[in-house]
Formats: C-alpha cells, sequence, structure tokens
C-alpha cells in the first residue's frame, strides 16, 4: 500500500470463511495451477478421468492450508526469484507439484529453506500454517504486534520511490 506495506491478494479466488475450521472452504477449482496445493490438483485430476472431462466442482471442500501451500511458492519466488516446480512442460510442473519432488534449498539460508520445506509439505495436515510460521527461526526477532497493528518502520530501500523523503 501508499504506505510501505506490502498486500498480496487474488481477489479472482477469493473466499469468506464463515467457520473457524482449518479444513472448511470452497469446492471450486479456481485459480493459477502452479500456486495451487497438490490436494486440489489431485482432486481435479480424479474426478475428471471420472468423469471423463473437465470439472469444476470438487467432492471436498479445502481450508485454509492450501493458502499455505501457495503462500510458500511465493515466499520460495521471492528469495529465489525461481519457481520452486516450474518447468517448461505443464504436464512436468503438475507432475513436481503432486509428486516427490523437493525445491532446491540449497542457495538458500538454513532457516529459510526449513520454512519453505514446511510450508510445501504435500500432506496438509502436517504443512505448516500461521502458528508455526510466527515460531519459526526464519522470523526469530520479527515484530509480529507492530506488523499487525501497522507500526512497523518499513525500511526506505523497500519504500516505492515517491515516498522515500530526500
Amino acid at each position: 500500500g501508499a504506505d510501505g506495506h506490502l498486500k498480496i491478494a487474488d481477489f479472482g479466488v477469493s473466499y469468506i470463511q464463515n467457520s473457524n475450521s482449518i479444513d472448511e472452504g470452497p469446492k471450486t477449482f479456481v485459480g493459477t495451477e502452479v500456486y495451487m496445493a497438490p490436494e486440489i490438483i489431485n482432486e481435479a485430476i480424479k474426478l475428471q478421468r471420472a468423469a471423463g472431462k473437465q470439472v469444476r466442482k470438487a467432492r471436498s471442500s479445502y481450508g485454509c492450508r492450501v493458502d499455505w501451500w501457495s503462500f510458500g511458492i511465493v515466499f520460495y519466488e521471492i528469495i529465489t526469484a525461481r519457481h520452486p516446480f516450474l518447468s517448461r512442460d505443464r504436464l512436468k510442473t503438475i507432475r513436481r507439484i503432486i509428486k516427490y519432488y523437493k525445491p532446491n534449498i540449497s542457495k538458500i539460508s538454513k532457516e529459510a529453506g526449513r520454512l519453505v520445506l514446511g510450508l510445501l509439505r504435500r500432506e496438509p495436515d502436517r504443512r505448516y500454517g500461521f502458528s508455526q510460521i510466527k515460531t519459526h527461526p526464519y522470523f526469530e526477532g520479527f515484530d509480529w504486534k507492530a506488523l499487525e497493528e501497522y507500526t512497523m518502520k518499513i525500511p526506505d530501500e523497500l519504500l516505492p520511490v515517491n515516498l522515500v523523503k530526500i
């Protein structure tokens, strides 16, 4: 925003959750494949095979764990400037997402690598959520309260040029 705080949103695929359950959510297949959690892709593939055509509705809903997967991909892209599973071949990218394929973490810090691997766990029940992120060593010393209250000082080098005081 104009105050220097980064806000990530994709309102084309947003969903208002009326429950505190992390396992409840939409029952549609929407979004960009390369950011979808493996459980969504796997269900879409299974239903398409059974129906013999493309499907848009899922049998079961999925909760916020799929968002932490997507956050893991964006986080990896921010620190490496690469997508963790991307290939020139769309089907190979999808296979990398749903099969055993670990992103290359050899060129990032140990803490960042562990965070990435925790966010990109294929088993939703084992995937990191907000409580694990807040207490992760990568964020040691991070002032979550200041972030939540918009009182955190944003470094000048991260502000848009027109907001930096000269």
